[in-house]
Formats: C-alpha cells, sequence, structure tokens
C-alpha cells in the first residue's frame, strides 16, 4: 500500500492535520491537540514536550511513514478511549478494530504491524530520555 493510497483511506484533512506543528515543535491535529503518536508518548507519562518530539522522528525513521501514518490513526482512537476510561487492553483493541476498519487493513495484520510500532515507539522514547 503506497502513502498515497493511506492518505487516501485517513483522508488528506487527517494526514494533514497530523503533520501541523504548533510554536512548540510539537506535532499536533488541527484542532491543536497532540497527534497520535505524541498522545501515545504522553499518556506513557512523559511530561517532557522534546522528547516525545525526538521519539516520533526516530520512529518515523525505524517503521517509515506509512505505519506512523496508522500509529498515529491508532493512537488518537487508543487515547482518546483511554480518556473516556477504558482500559489499556480494551482501548488498544478497540482502536485496532477501528483503524482496520477504516483502512481495509486485516485486524492481525494491522495487530502484529502496531505492536512492533509500539515497541519501536517505546525504545525511542527510551533513548531520547537517555540521551536527554
Amino acid at each position: 500500500m503506497t502513502n498515497v493510497t493511506i492518505m487516501r483511506r485517513i483522508g488528506c484533512a487527517a494526514v494533514a492535520a497530523a503533520a501541523i506543528v504548533s510554536s512548540t515543535g510539537t506535532p499536533s491535529n488541527a484542532s491543536g491537540e497532540a497527534s497520535g503518536v505524541m498522545a501515545m508518548c504522553m499518556a506513557r507519562g512523559i511530561d517532557d514536550h522534546t522528547v516525545c518530539v525526538c521519539a516520533e522522528e526516530k520512529l518515523v525513521g525505524v517503521i517509515g511513514d506509512e505505519s506512523l501514518l496508522l500509529y498515529a490513526a491508532v493512537g488518537t482512537a487508543f487515547v482518546g478511549d483511554m480518556k473516556k476510561g477504558m482500559d489499556m487492553g480494551l482501548s488498544w483493541d478497540m482502536a485496532i478494530d477501528h483503524v482496520s476498519a477504516n483502512q481495509g487493513i486485516g485486524r492481525t495484520p494491522l495487530l502484529e504491524r502496531m505492536n512492533r510500532a509500539g515497541r519501536d515507539h517505546r525504545i525511542a522514547i527510551r533513548q531520547c530520555r537517555e540521551a536527554g
């Protein structure tokens, strides 16, 4: 699947929103909320935005643009459900289901891909924290 196909499926507005960077250098969406990737970083208790920005930059180098777009979409749904009080496991499953249905991607391949992206994100966060 190409980036163009992903952008069409996610929607140009969502892709454009994910690309907006606030004046603090924090990737955000059009409403000023953190991107899905940034939101997942902050949901891990990271309050240093530079660590989260660093981790997102490292992550795209590891998983690529297409997976980053999918991971951001999953992250937006995941964090949204967590804010509603849903537990972490159920939030993740619901986010995977949502993105899988919206993108026309099989649930199992997406889950495996996003679990790897999540692992790579945690590694990038740790590296960026240690680099301080």
